[in-house]
């Protein structure tokens, strides 16, 4: 009962930080770029995919490769959308194409940028203040090359949902082949495989991306709640984009909306549990006071 207290006390805690750090203003800016950034970003991934396993058949469908990894973190609804919307991109895109792409490859690394500014608030980082001219451009190198590593570990996870897709594709197949496993543990197992990769790619963006030292403890802890409440709003989502017909009541425009709700409470989610990292962090980097010796 005291552990549910102090996780209760902990999240209440963590929720006032994110508020009064305008969590949710710093989400939506970050959404979006992301939004915008999107299929710049499929690009990049693609490409990299296709680089990566050119002698295999994955590098030769490295767009239903990303598609299906994009399916297994949100929902087929949400994968059907993008396909939707990357598609009239790429048919519309005309003499023009090569520039805009450039653009919003420029818009990508601005939303990473856009993402370390949101920790720095949220992790209560002072202002760099004034600064000479080698200073800053050195800043700002530094978190663009940041930003471009960011990018670089989207791509990495990608991979990595990809190659545990189908590792757990093959477990199930030789577990079915030899032992007659009920249907609810199958179902039950697939949520949980997601869990375990979002609590990594979390807890790690909480490892690192802060400015400051950060403990192993504070990290997995935000990891954790991340991934949990990433696990319950995508099928929350899942649900009610659906449910609201958004592609097929409004045609691209309506998968650009779901993409937007998508992405929007991505970042609610990221910067949550940063916030709840950051606590936990500050507790544990606390001084303990010891008890005077009495007399």
């Amino acid at each position: 009962m005291t552990f549910a207290r102090q996780i209760l006390g902990r999240l209440l805690s963590a929720y006032h930080h994110f508020a009064d750090r305008g969590g949710t203003m710093l989400a939506a800016a970050v959404a979006y770029y992301l939004a915008f950034s999107l299929f710049p970003l499929m690009l990049v991934l693609v490409a990299g995919l296709g680089w990566a396993f050119r002698a295999t058949a994955v590098g030769h469908d490295a767009q239903q490769r990303v598609l299906a990894a994009i399916a297994e973190q949100g929902s087929p609804a949400l994968r059907d959308q993008i396909e939707e919307a990357f598609n009239s991109v790429e048919q519309r895109a005309g003499a023009s194409g090569t520039f805009g792409i450039a653009v919003l490859l420029v818009a990508a690394v601005a939303m990473f940028t856009q993402l370390d500014y949101a920790f720095d608030r949220l992790w209560d980082r002072p202002s760099a203040g004034e600064q000479g001219l080698w200073k800053w451009a050195t800043n700002l190198a530094f978190t663009r090359l940041k930003a471009l590593m960011m990018l670089i570990g989207v791509g990495a996870f990608v991979i990595a949902v990809m190659i545990a897709s189908i590792v757990w594709q093959g477990v199930e197949s030789a577990v079915q082949s030899t032992v007659d496993v009920p249907a609810w543990v199958r179902q039950a197992s697939q949520p949980l495989v997601h869990i375990v990769l979002n609590f990594l790619a979390f807890a790690t963006l909480y490892a690192f991306v802060p400015k400051t030292h950060v403990q192993a403890k504070a990290a997995c802890a935000g990891g954790v709640l991340a991934a949990l409440l990433w696990e319950i709003g995508r099928q929350l989502l899942a649900a009610y984009v659906l449910r609201r017909n958004l592609p097929t009541a409004y045609g691209v425009i309506g998968s650009f909306m779901a993409i937007m709700l998508w992405t929007y409470y991505a970042m609610i989610v990221i910067l949550f549990g940063a916030a709840y990292a950051k606590l936990v962090n500050d507790e544990r980097s606390a001084p303990k006071l010891d008890r005077p010796d009495l007399p």
